[in-house]
């Protein structure tokens, strides 16, 4: 039985009902301004520091790390955006949606695509997500390899692949004719206009690439402070939140490779410092966001407490990140 199955508690239509007729379920626009603005003027105060950075390969490497921790949490801006519940407006998600998008080199509509099947295939190899979660560790050195992999690029062609190469293939040379139809469905329901995302895609990388190198007076400090740490620091933490969310953390209760195979939804109850570096809007909520994905993140931690908490399986309710993280230290053991 999955994870969100037992969440749901005796009766799941019952429940289901229930919740979406007491949860308000209209976006709040403070929450919405407030997560943008933060997570924008964070970038907007990186590159202001990047022009005062002093000399030294310790306050670059600090600089690395906390550029591809500041586009990281652009991506929970496009989340909620992707989902419609970022404003009540649905073109004002789209603007905010592209813009994001651009700034971490992928477009709206791709980055909808992808996650509305890792919500249909969370828990299954086909999830185009389960790179990054849907795996048994052999060893200590096996598991430091797979979380430490995008350290060194290993992961980013994979990356491209699923952003890039597949959303085009899908839509023009799939040899299946539903697989192409469900594509056009999608790109029709995200209104795509590939030219004005080409565009904008390029617009936004040469605003940032101006304001980051001094108008071109360093002209590799796009290349070495931002493009790499979003190919490398972005995609770990990725990576490190994706598996704490759907990772098995005892083989005893579920192993996707071995016999007790479970899909896995993990809410984390407190998020004080390891949740502000890995989660934000409510993000921690997990089991309760796949139960419930058209409910905006600001009404997430009101279902846990009143709803789901209740039912959770005890592998599905973490303390904190830190328990998880301690938790997946012991599997190999």
């Amino acid at each position: 039985m999955s994870s969100t199955e037992l969440a749901l508690g005796p009766n799941p239509t019952a429940l289901r009902s229930e919740v979406m007729r007491s949860i308000d379920r209209t976006p709040d626009l403070g929450y919405g301004l407030y997560h943008v603005a933060a997570a924008y003027g964070q970038m907007a105060l990186m590159i202001a520091l990047l022009q005062v950075l002093p000399a030294g390969w310790f306050y670059k490497a600090l600089y690395f790390v906390a550029m591809g921790w500041t586009q990281y949490r652009i991506y929970f801006v496009i989340h909620e955006a992707c989902h419609f519940t970022l404003f009540d407006w649905a073109k004002a998600n789209r603007i905010v949606g592209r813009i994001s998008c651009a700034m971490l080199f992928t477009s709206f509509s791709t980055f909808t695509w992808i996650h509305m099947e890792h919500h249909r295939l969370w828990g299954t190899e086909e999830d185009p997500g389960s790179i990054d979660y849907y795996v048994r560790f052999r060893s200590k050195f096996h598991q430091f390899v797979f979380f430490f992999e995008p350290f060194l690029c290993l992961i980013l062609f994979t990356k491209v692949n699923e952003h890039l190469v597949q959303p085009i293939y899908r839509f023009f040379f799939h040899h299946d004719d539903d697989v192409r139809r469900q594509a056009k469905q999608h790109a029709r329901k995200m209104r795509p206009k590939p030219m004005l995302d080409l565009f904008l895609g390029v617009v936004v990388q040469l605003v940032l690439a101006t304001a980051i190198t001094g108008f071109w007076t360093r002209p590799f400090d796009h290349l070495f402070f931002y493009m790499f740490p979003l190919g490398t620091v972005f995609l770990f933490l990725a990576r490190l939140r994706m598996y704490l969310e759907h990772g098995p953390l005892d083989y005893a209760v579920s192993d996707y490779t071995g016999d007790n195979e479970r899909r896995i939804a993990r809410t984390h109850e407190r998020g004080v410092l390891d949740g502000w570096l890995l989660q934000y809007m409510n993000f921690r909520f997990h089991q309760e966001h796949h139960i419930f994905p058209s409910l905006p993140s600001c009404r997430l931690r009101e279902v846990h407490e009143r709803f789901i908490k209740q039912h959770l399986h005890p592998d599905d309710l973490s303390p904190s990140y830190a328990h998880s993280l301690r938790e997946i230290a012991r599997l190999t053991d």
